[in-house]
């Protein structure tokens, strides 16, 4: 999954294990609340055709079920495979639109990469102004953690927590909103501009379905963001004052779906209906995001469910991939086996014309023994001339060296 590496639910139980700002109780609401509706998907085995060395050859297999493109209402639309960034479903993914409370994953990215769970953050008389909208009654010299106001802002969309955020890490909400700008542009959002930290109407504050698709993505990437988005819902209190609030998350398929692991909700007038949301299946992270859509939960769901229907396995760990002949070993002609597992998300056209070729590092074969499995080269998966994929590869036997 390269430079990525999404949190599975196994992976955030491990974070709370750790010692994360979650408590044991939170993780195990959660994980009691959600009802496992949706099994794992029929696994299908396709062949791969053996391969020469060096050589590029289409792969061919049964035909696998996969469904249609669903119906979307939503005057924008994505489907992303978040190990990747590559795009599954386009829908004027590019269109500028008012991206509402999306607005607050850029919000909590920058509060769990920029500042300390455990700050203390002493709400300004500007701060708890901000009414509009959903909020959490914020009042002037209120104090809670960094990590509450977070919760706050990623769970129930709560417009002053996002302010005193951005107060307290960037000195004025102004500078923050810059430094939210500058992170957009670094992760290739360069349809995205923001003018306040909470999704406000304002003119020139816009974004697209695929940039919001690729924040959701960088922050999954993030575990103390992944761990507040995948709740289902958490406590947050008052430092200053007797007071606690239950926050339950907005998201409404993250209560519902036990696959379901994040992300956002967002409504304004201008904006309409809006949801980036992400699932995972068999350690595959999807994400969908939909833009003022007449039926948000059910539009992503789709979508959803669509790209999982995609899931193609390419070979498994240890399937053969074809034979090498190595010169001055013994045996000379030998197997060369997938050492990974491989799935992508292609159509069954796609998968039809995808190519497999393998490289071989020539040093390691030079030097002997070569154990069995040890990695000697990589075979990489392309469709049309883009790569895909690429997985490591070794012998299927130990290779001695020919004493004669």
């Amino acid at each position: 999954m390269g430079f990525f590496s999404f949190y599975s639910q196994r992976n955030l139980r491990k974070h709370y294990s750790a010692g994360s700002k979650l408590n044991d109780m939170e993780v195990k609401n959660s994980m009691e609340k959600k009802k496992i509706l949706f099994k794992v998907m029929q696994i299908f085995m396709i062949g791969v055709l053996l391969l020469l060395k060096g050589a590029a050859v289409p792969v061919s297999g049964e035909e696998l079920i996969e469904q249609k493109p669903p119906r979307v209402s939503a005057s924008s639309a994505v489907l992303m495979e978040a190990g990747t960034g590559r795009v599954l479903y386009d829908k004027n993914m590019h269109k500028k639109r008012a991206p509402a409370s999306l607005t607050k994953m850029m919000t909590g990215i920058l509060a769990t990469e920029l500042g300390n769970p455990a700050e203390i953050v002493t709400v300004s008389s500007f701060g708890a102004s901000n009414k509009a909208g959903q909020d959490i009654g914020l009042r002037r010299k209120d104090q809670l953690t960094l990590a509450d106001l977070t919760k706050a802002a990623l769970l129930v969309s709560a417009n002053d927590s996002t302010v005193a955020i951005g107060e307290h890490i960037g000195g004025s909400e102004e500078y923050f909103v810059h430094l939210m700008n500058m992170k957009a542009k670094s992760l290739g959002a360069h349809n995205t501009n923001f003018k306040n930290t909470n999704g406000y109407t304002e003119p020139n504050h816009y974004s697209t379905a695929y940039d919001m698709a690729l924040i959701a993505r960088y922050g999954l990437a993030n575990p103390a963001f992944a761990s507040i988005v995948w709740l289902n819902e958490t406590n947050i209190k008052w430092l200053n004052r007797d007071r606690e609030l239950t926050l339950i998350n907005s998201n409404r398929l993250q209560r519902q779906y036990e696959w379901i692991t994040g992300v956002k909700t967002g409504t304004t007038n201008a904006a309409g209906k809006c949801l980036a949301a992400s699932g995972e299946r068999n350690g595959q992270t999807l994400i969908a995001v939909v833009l003022n859509s007449g039926n948000r939960y059910d539009e992503a769901l789709g979508l959803l469910e669509y790209g999982f229907s995609l899931d193609k396995k390419i070979f498994t760990k240890g399937e053969l991939l074809g034979k090498l002949d190595i010169a001055k070993g013994k045996p000379g002609l030998v197997g060369v086996a997938a050492l990974e597992n491989l799935s992508l998300f292609l159509s069954q056209e796609e998968k039809e014309r995808l190519e497999i070729r393998i490289v071989y590092d020539d040093t390691i074969l030079s030097r002997f023994p070569i154990e069995k499995n040890k990695p000697i080269g990589k075979a990489i998966v392309s469709l049309e001339g883009e790569q895909l994929a690429e997985v490591t590869v070794g012998v299927d036997t130990i290779v001695a060296r020919k004493l004669w």
